[in-house]
């Protein structure tokens, strides 16, 4: 498998494989001791793809992305301290954007493009398309005390996932 359907990729593409590449390095090399070891494994191989990561790095591709999508968002959020494998070493998105909005609102509109869409408990519905390799962020707001809520996800017409889709659903406890 490919990351990308055809050539390099589009603009995004190429960023958001960058951004998993940093996170991949935060991960499984020591950058402080200039231990590239783990970009010695992704080059120096014939496989390519999601079967060159797993090599390089021991786990699933189905194990990785979910990580890298929390990541993305809970590394240097403010007043949570995010697990390690779920934040960066090397980099932090909410400084840098902040910046780049300050320096060109224009081209940077917000602080920081993540922005879940706040669920303030009880029944919502939430519909749409979720492209494959992508992720949705969402965030569910539970007051203290409260009854726990359930979760259905359900294809078109409301019926369930096919098997094939392999979708996972991520969740974390920010408070």
């Amino acid at each position: 498998a490919t990351l990308f359907g055809a050539g390099t990729g589009t603009l995004e593409e190429r960023g958001a494989a960058w951004v998993f590449l940093r996170w991949v390095l935060d991960q499984y090399g020591d950058l402080s001791q200039n231990d590239y070891d783990i970009t010695r494994r992704l080059e120096e191989t014939p496989l390519r793809g999601a079967a060159n990561l797993e090599a390089a790095t021991g786990d699933s591709i189905g194990e990785l992305l979910p990580q890298w999508f929390l990541a993305n968002y809970v590394s240097d959020l403010p007043g949570f301290t995010a697990p390690g494998r779920l934040s960066y070493s090397s980099w932090s998105f909410r400084k840098t954007y902040q910046s780049l909005n300050q320096q060109s609102p224009n081209n940077f509109s917000r602080p920081f493009p993540l922005v879940p869409q706040a669920y303030p408990g009880g029944l919502f519905d939430v519909s749409g398309v979720l492209r494959s390799g992508s992720g949705a962020y969402l965030l569910a707001v539970q007051a203290p005390g409260r009854a726990g809520f359930g979760l259905s996800f359900t294809g078109g017409g409301g019926g369930a996932l096919p098997d094939a889709l392999h979708a996972r659903l991520n969740v974390i406890r920010i408070r």
